[in-house]
């Protein structure tokens, strides 16, 4: 079965230049990305983004002006919670282990600052 995706690379990066920016244009928002991407490509992937309900345009001149509608801790969650859901079958352990163990530029001052929030949770979770 296929897996529906969440986000494209390039939506990711449209998503970031808005969140950053607040509102752009087509042509800032393809300068901003940096990459070689064409004008009408980044166009395409903002109009299907805002038929997704995902974005907001107004018209400035002869052109769109676009701005999310999404904040970005709720994209973040959403992406999370499907990727969750279907690669680790809802477990949050089994994300956080997977997380964990292959986390090559983890250091040790990060270590404690994940167990202060484990700690940190233990205690919401006994107020409950």
């Amino acid at each position: 079965m296929e897996q529906k995706r969440i986000f494209g690379e390039l939506e990711l990066k449209v998503m970031n230049v808005l969140w950053e920016k607040k509102e752009a244009s087509v042509y800032e928002v393809q300068n901003s990305i940096g990459m070689d991407v064409a004008y009408t490509t980044i166009l395409t992937v903002l109009s299907r983004m805002f038929a997704k309900g995902m974005v907001d345009r107004s018209k400035a001149g002869k052109n769109y002006v676009y701005s999310i509608k999404v904040e970005k801790s709720q994209a973040i969650s959403s992406m999370l919670d499907k990727i969750k859901k279907s690669i680790f079958g809802g477990k949050s352990f089994q994300m956080v282990n997977y997380l964990i163990d292959n986390a090559d530029d983890i250091h040790d001052e990060e270590l404690v600052l994940i167990s202060n929030l484990i700690e940190k949770r233990k205690k919401e979770l006994k107020r409950e």
